[in-house]
């Protein structure tokens, strides 16, 4: 998964990425997890190490300029792309490593490209397991799992790649996952970003319905609106 923080005052520019991202994400299978912020202060007052911004340049209090200086000196691989409705500004960018500039209004052609050639230049931030199935080693990316069931000794993985049973316990396994996973009862563990519908009793992962305890609907809902409600973050 990925992290973006999307710096923008004003609310409909907010909505308006927030949007693009949703398409991005159903258009490229890339899992996006956005934070936005309303000014810059609040972003860089921030403690989460983030993959890509996407900066306004203008706004109230510190601008995107300034506030880029001071991140890029505290991370030199992050991706940056301003936002602005002055062209002019490109130049200074440079300066701080930007990779490129989106033009107000914002176009979803624009964003999307050079969106994309931000991830590109990312390293391999990506989660693999290696697991030992029947008789074999497999390396698996864990954005390629489904969801994992409990069977008696044995652990199911469901994958894009198909099935690999792996005798383990359950609990040893949900503890290699990334966040993104959610033991939805005492038999599952679901990749929330692979979830296409969800209710207070069930949910469906690559179009297979599955139960959610009462025990853990709140807790399963929660974490599901953190990571995939509107597909990402939420707009504050």
């Amino acid at each position: 998964m990925l992290y973006c923080a999307i710096v923008e005052d004003e609310l409909k520019n907010r909505e308006l990425l927030q949007t693009y991202l949703s398409r991005f994400f159903e258009q490229m299978h890339i899992w996006v997890r956005p934070f936005f912020f309303s000014d810059a202060a609040s972003f860089l007052m921030y403690e989460k190490k983030f993959d890509l911004v996407l900066m306004d340049i203008r706004m109230p209090g510190m601008n995107g300029m300034d506030a880029s200086r001071i991140l890029r000196n505290r991370d030199q691989n992050v991706q940056i792309i301003f936002i602005t409705s002055l062209a002019s500004y490109a130049m200074q960018g440079y300066e701080v490593g930007a990779l490129d500039f989106i033009v107000k209004p914002v176009s979803y052609s624009d964003f999307a490209l050079k969106f994309m050639q931000a991830i590109k230049r990312l390293p391999d931030r990506k989660t693999y397991l290696h697991i030992k199935g029947r008789g074999t080693m497999q390396r698996i990316c864990t954005d390629d799992i489904f969801y994992l069931e409990s069977d008696v000794h044995n652990v199911i993985y469901h994958t894009a790649n198909g099935i690999i049973i792996r005798r383990a316990r359950f609990t040893d396994c949900e503890k290699e996952l990334p966040e993104e996973f959610c033991r939805t009862n005492s038999c599952y563990i679901v990749n929330l970003l692979h979830v296409t519908d969800l209710t207070a009793s069930d949910l469906t992962v690559h179009g297979e319905s599955l139960r959610i305890s009462e025990s853990r609907s709140a807790a399963v809902q929660a974490l599901y609106q953190t990571f995939c409600g509107e597909k990402g973050g939420r707009i504050k």
